[in-house]
């Protein structure tokens, strides 16, 4: 006959939740530790205590899952609550879901604050946290332990989290959508069978609505993460070739600039434009080069900007020769005459 006390527990019942506060949270808090030294930034510290939590309630809910499915009747879950057995585990478990909660709050307001949203985090967390105390006294914790395969999308999240080599939406949607959603609505409708409009029925139903709202909010953000990757590809799509320019690292031979009198480089003009609008009047090409440079692309005239002080340099010293070489064999020309 169990004895039953004021709070409505038994005296097993109180050991298995006192052992099991001191152990869980021992256990969490060491972990903690240990991973703090290998994440880095806020937000996978935030989640070092997830990835664990997650992880032992997602997989301890397995036997209680199998039960109410495939087991005792389908969706009796009264059957599921006589088992004394499956009765201590799910408080147990029950009580390190807790243990959690609380760690996961105090550990966040020293070493991850920013990531503890005021809804997702403390209304949350201690709304939980009066939800499984009224379901520890009531002797409900079964049903809430076969809930808590709801976690598994948790532990995927928190591991993607963690390490980002391991993220998967596509996981995430699928497991979201058969947990949180489809064994959810499986969940309350055998509740409604039994109970009708009863606690445990309003309790289930009451966090079903919160589940679709957030996968509404996962589909708008990866409707935001494709368009982002769209207007990438596109982006890089659509830049020909023939506008990427390549500049010649090795020295250049200003002898090389030197050519016969009137003829102009006009590749090195079209690949480095002077500092200051050169004079073009004593140049034969004068009107080639100019719609040269006036049908240069956006991106290489960009380009042209950034070039070196030392390009523009022999630029305009291969100018300033080539002028200084024409007045030279102008004069050579007049002095010929002369003569």
């Amino acid at each position: 006959m169990k004895v039953m006390l004021s709070i409505g527990l038994t005296n097993i019942e109180i050991k298995v939740i006192l052992w099991t506060i001191g152990f869980s949270a021992i256990v969490q808090l060491v972990w903690f530790k240990q991973w703090e030294r290998h994440v880095h930034s806020e937000r996978q510290r935030a989640y070092v205590l997830s990835l664990l939590s997650s992880f032992i309630t997602s997989v301890g809910s397995l036997p209680f899952v199998y039960q109410v499915l495939f087991h005792l009747p389908r969706g009796n879950l009264n059957a599921l609550l006589m088992d004394e057995t499956f009765m201590l585990l799910a408080v147990g478990l029950t009580t390190f879901f807790m243990t959690f909660l609380c760690l996961d709050l105090l550990i966040g307001w020293f070493r991850y604050r920013n990531k503890i949203d005021p809804l997702t985090g403390w209304v949350h967390h201690m709304t939980y946290l009066g939800v499984l105390t009224w379901v520890l006294r009531q002797h409900y914790s079964p049903i809430f332990v076969a809930m808590c395969v709801l976690e598994i999308p948790t532990f995927i999240l928190a591991l993607g989290s963690v390490h980002r080599a391991y993220r998967s939406d596509t996981l995430f949607a699928l497991t979201f959508v058969s947990t949180r959603i489809v064994f959810h609505t499986f969940m309350i409708s055998s509740a409604f069978s039994l109970y009708r409009f009863g606690a445990i029925t309003l309790a289930l139903a009451a966090f079903l609505p919160l589940h679709c709202y957030w996968f509404f909010g996962f589909i708008q953000q990866q409707k935001r993460l494709y368009q982002q990757r769209k207007k990438k590809n596109i982006s890089v799509t659509i830049q020909p070739s023939s506008t990427k320019v390549s500049i010649n690292k090795k020295p250049i031979n200003v002898s090389s600039i030197k050519k016969r009198p009137g003829s102009i480089n006009t590749e090195r003009l079209r690949r480095h434009l002077p500092s200051s609008p050169a004079d073009f009047s004593n140049f034969t090409s004068q009107h080639m080069i100019q719609r040269l440079a006036d049908r240069l692309p956006d991106n290489l005239s960009r380009d042209l900007y950034r070039s070196s002080e030392r390009l523009r340099e022999f630029w305009d010293r291969g100018l300033l020769q080539q002028q200084q070489q024409q007045q030279e064999d102008h004069a050579h020309s007049i002095t010929v005459t002369a003569h």
